[in-house]
């Protein structure tokens, strides 16, 4: 499909112990606590924390 990087985030309160396993690497903490814009739910679905945002590339470099 011509990906060439995936992102992920996980809680700030989560190791990120089994990403960094699988060769995610970390690229430090990512938006804000809560969703905004006209598409976020009424009531947050997740836990109001910051998240740390993880990329591991993918395929053929260029």
């Amino acid at each position: 499909m011509g990906y060439r990087k995936i992102v992920t985030y996980i809680l700030d309160t989560e190791s990120g112990a089994s990403l960094r396993a699988a060769g995610w690497a970390c690229a430090g903490l990512a938006g804000g606590k809560r969703w905004t814009g006209s598409r976020r739910p009424k009531e947050d679905l997740y836990p109001a924390q910051m998240k740390y945002r993880y990329e591991k590339s993918i395929g053929k470099e260029f």
